[in-house]
């Protein structure tokens, strides 16, 4: 019995560090990089999402298109995501977190959110500020597993 319990143990152990060491960040992907115009004046971030939360929220020009058209519905949503700052691409950022929005029609899988390339821009409109507690909206997206999949 004690040897079960002593082997599971150790499966357990090696399954816990097998899976650490795969999801650690190695250093920047060239063929995801390559996806970005680096000359634009913008900020480009890895990131890996630690939280992602849904918001009813949607763009003005679809609350005025829906207000016209009572069978109208918005096919994308604003999601605000929380994550580990991995690497700076480009641009001026220094601290180790970062929340941003994305308008998008579903979540996406965590597999993608783990090694996130995203290039980020600033809203304009203070009031879309306050109800997505960012400034930042994703401009562009890639990741390795999207490349692959």
């Amino acid at each position: 019995m004690i040897k079960i319990l002593l082997k599971s143990l150790v499966l357990i152990f090696m399954a816990f560090i097998f899976n650490s060491c795969a999801s650690q960040f190695n250093g920047l992907n060239p063929e995801v990089v390559n996806r970005f115009d680096l000359k634009a004046d913008s900020l480009i971030l890895v990131v890996k999402v630690k939280d992602t939360r849904f918001t009813e929220y949607y763009p003005a020009n679809v609350t005025k298109l829906c207000s016209e058209n009572k069978d109208c519905f918005p096919w994308a949503y604003w999601y605000v995501h929380e994550g580990k700052v991995l690497d700076v691409i480009k641009g001026d950022y220094s601290k180790n977190t970062i929340k941003f929005a994305m308008l998008q029609h579903a979540d996406y899988i965590k597999e993608i959110k783990r090694e996130w390339y995203v290039e980020l821009k600033e809203f304009e409109s203070q009031e879309t500020i306050e109800k997505l507690s960012t400034k930042y909206f994703v401009e562009h997206q890639s990741s390795e597993y999207s490349i692959n999949h």
